[in-house]
């Protein structure tokens, strides 16, 4: 399966940070649903996406951001079946996890691994898209549920009683005896005989098993997912709803959804257009444990940078005392000290003392002013006369000739502006700021300071966009990319390859990527790691290259991942690191005194500043016109003055339409109606996002008839765009609101900070 290389960065999705790694987990995952569609699709076995998964096509088109697994479902027959050929057709390597491969396993649904260990193998890892961790899918089962009330009621008692005595013997809060009884009731009860020679948790597992798979389609009406049902019985679905799949766009790939996967969406998670990161059934991420083992095995994770105390400190002691700041530190001291001067009034010796440093200090500057612009410079002579003004000066005092000092000091000040003018005129004493992004994306979260820099006479910037490249999935270096060309016009850069770090010594240089060589996706040229940097100037400041909704305190899965981003080498030797706000500055505080140790906490609270993103402040969503419209849609969206519209964005999904049916045609049509009168002021949008999915059965045709007759019907008239494309994020970029169905187009509008609407099929 292909990936671009860019997919594997890390990067902020819906406001939550994803890691490279988690990308190239959520790689490894796609990588055994290939296979496992592979032998679905030779043995006709019918799938589904399911769960998170599920959610995240129809929402995401693809993970949900803080989710981390990849879950599917089929009904017991399909299940059974795959069950039978898959160790066989699966590829080499992979194993299923069930209570029948593995008699410790406890969980009544199958994973689908594609290793047993953590492998750094080259055609693992070329595989698995640079994932060592053994990945999996999770495979859940569907079964019926009896139509008759009391037959349903009495297969829920049965296998609740069953599954509760096994929950209380993993929880340890069973006794030898009453275990005995318990067991003894349920042989009883089912006429079953438990061997005392086997594991027993394991044959009430298979136990349970047999008995959700006891009735038949033509016994039910609904279906469900055994496990859940018995512990919330609401928890089912008409059997309809599964009768047909469509293929909807996860990531790269298509995968199988229900025809009517509104409808189970709703009936699983509610207004599924709420975000809730709350946990899942495991530890997050899904390789934590593989973490904690390889780290625990090696001594350190080489994918993660490992803290040593002398990070902090090898910055002290490394300061370089450039011509440039020699000169600005004497500039400086003459103005000190003519102060001082001038206040110490009968105070002689101090004088004197003052005098002689004056000198020295003059005669330092002459000699490097010498070497840096040569001897026959206006500088150099006038810091001769400065030192023959501070000589007259130490004289009169000594001989007691002390009207001449007010003459003298009026001199002596006149002499200093003129040392300063001239020395400004031959060498110039700006404050130099360097900015290395390395993507043109990226440039927003350094160019608001650019600019304030840029404006700042006293100042000199140097725009660098710095080369990077890619990793291999063995981690080794792929092409180098430099992205100077893709800078705005207006933004001046210089080649990185003919900037003197060294000679410059710039005051500050701002960095974006903080990793040095822990990203595991890509990394920019080494010279240019923060560990590096620090040799060229007194002042390296990080500013993230992202920016995220804000971090509660108990949501778990964001601090997780930012933690990636926080324990950095660049974060470590940078002088100051400036985050987004003072919230997310004490959770990196938070991180890093966790990870350094308490006694550092001073250290990050000095360091970390809550200043604001550069980006979120210049800019929260920008409505940037969409080039390459449709000449028809731009005499839509435009008035005939020139003005644009407002526009709204209307969206509807084939699995409303099959749901409400009628309803849902006569809603659409209300709709239609109220928009087409306000189309002097309001440009509509429809969307079809997911109906290009979907062919219609029998059982649909009269209702998709009606509704095709609709879309011609809206074609003609000729008042509003009908967007087939598929390309939500211009359609969004375009509108002001959303109405409509939930969805993708939904939670992209939401995400943008577009006003949402979902409209009710009864109003």
């Amino acid at each position: 399966m292909e990936f671009q290389e860019k997919f594997f960065e890390s990067e902020v999705r819906e406001g939550f940070y994803v890691t490279s790694m988690m990308k190239r987990s959520w790689a490894a995952q796609l990588e055994i649903l290939k296979d496992v569609d592979k032998v679905c699709s030779k043995y006709g076995i019918t799938y589904f996406a399911d769960a998170g998964t599920l959610l995240g096509t129809v929402r995401h088109r693809g993970f949900i951001p803080w989710d981390d697994d990849l879950d599917i479902c089929m009904m017991r027959k399909d299940y059974h079946r795959f069950i039978s050929v898959a160790e066989k057709e699966l590829p080499e390597g992979y194993l299923l996890r069930n209570i029948h491969t593995d008699t410790s396993y406890t969980e009544l649904f199958t994973r689908v691994l594609n290793s047993r260990e953590i492998n750094f193998k080259p055609d693992f890892l070329k595989k698995f898209h640079g994932c060592p961790y053994g990945m999996g899918i999770d495979v859940f089962v569907m079964d019926y549920i009896p139509a008759s009330a009391n037959e349903s009621e009495f297969l829920r008692l049965v296998v609740k009683t069953i599954d509760d005595l096994v929950t209380a013997a993993l929880e340890g809060n069973l006794g030898e005896k009453d275990l005995t009884e318990k067991i003894a009731m349920i042989e009883h009860m089912l006429h079953v005989q438990i061997d005392a020679n086997r594991p027993w948790i394991n044959q009430m597992l298979c136990l349970e098993e047999r008995l959700f798979a006891m009735y038949s389609a033509q016994e039910a009406d609904d279906i469900t997912v055994m496990p859940i049902w018995i512990k919330k019985d609401n928890y089912k679905w008409p059997k309809s709803w599964y009768e047909k799949i469509i293929r909807m766009p996860f990531e790269n790939r298509m995968v199988p959804v229900p025809e009517m996967y509104d409808s189970v969406l709703w009936k699983k998670f509610g207004d599924y257009m709420h975000n809730v990161k709350s946990a899942g059934m495991h530890d997050y991420p899904v390789f934590l444990k593989q973490e904690i083992a390889l780290k625990e095995k090696v001594g350190r994770n080489p994918y993660v940078y490992t803290f040593s105390e002398n990070d902090l400190y090898c910055q002290k002691g490394t300061e370089k005392y450039t011509v440039k700041k020699q000169i600005k530190e004497f500039l400086n001291s003459l103005k000190g000290m003519q102060e001082k001067l001038s206040k110490w009034g009968d105070h002689i010796p101090e004088i004197l003392a003052a005098l002689e440093k004056c000198q020295e200090s003059a005669i330092l500057a002459g000699t490097i002013l010498e070497k840096e612009i040569g001897q026959n410079s206006k500088c150099i002579s006038n810091l001769e006369n400065y030192c023959e003004l501070i000589y007259q000066i130490h004289e009169a005092i000594v001989q007691n000739r002390l009207p001449e000092l007010d003459r003298l000091f009026i001199r002596l000040e006149s002499q200093i502006e003129q040392i300063e003018v001239s020395i400004r005129k031959e060498i110039d004493l700006r404050y130099e700021a360097v900015f290395l992004p390395y993507q043109a994306a990226l440039w927003p979260y350094l160019e608001s300071i650019w600019e304030a820099a840029s404006k700042d006479q006293d100042c000199i910037s140097y725009v660098i966009p710095i080369p990077y490249f890619y990793r291999n999935p063995d981690g080794s270096a792929g092409e180098l990319h430099d992205e100077t060309d893709l800078f705005p016009d207006y933004v001046p850069t210089v080649k990185y390859d003919k900037f003197d770090f060294a000679g410059h010594y710039p005051d500050v240089i701002y960095i974006q990527n903080a990793y040095d060589e822990y990203d595991i996706a890509m990394s920019v040229h080494p010279f240019f790691y923060a560990s590096n940097l620090k040799k060229y100037t007194d002042r390296l400041v990080y500013i993230p290259p992202y920016y995220v909704k804000e971090i509660s305190e108990n949501d778990e899965r964001a601090i997780s991942n930012i933690k990636y981003s926080c324990v950095v080498p660049g974060v470590v030797y940078a002088d100051k690191v400036i985050v987004q706000s003072e919230k997310m500055r004490q959770i990196y505080i938070d991180i890093l005194t966790d990870f350094s140790g308490e006694q550092t906490r001073s250290y990050w609270k000095e360091k970390v500043l809550g200043l604001g993103s550069p980006k979120a402040d210049k800019e929260t969503w920008i409505k940037s016109e969409v080039s390459d419209l449709p000449e028809e849609w731009i005499s839509i969206l435009m008035k005939p003055d020139g003005i644009r519209k407002k526009v709204v964005l209307y969206g509807t999904n084939v699995s409303a339409l099959f749901h409400y049916k009628d309803a849902m045609i006569e809603k659409i049509k209300r709709a239609l109606t109220l928009f087409s009168e306000k189309s002097q002021e309001i440009a509509l949008i429809w969307a079809l996002y997911e109906y290009e999915y979907h062919e219609a059965d029998n059982k649909y045709q009269k209702l998709w008839k009606d509704f095709q007759e609709m879309l011609l019907q809206y074609e003609k008239e000729g008042w509003g765009i009908l967007d087939k494309s598929g390309d939500v994020q211009r359609a969004v970029k375009l509108c002001d609101a959303y109405y409509g169905d939930r969805g993708c187009a939904a939670q992209f509008s939401l995400d943008c900070g577009v006003p949402v609407m979902l409209q009710d099929v009864k109003y």
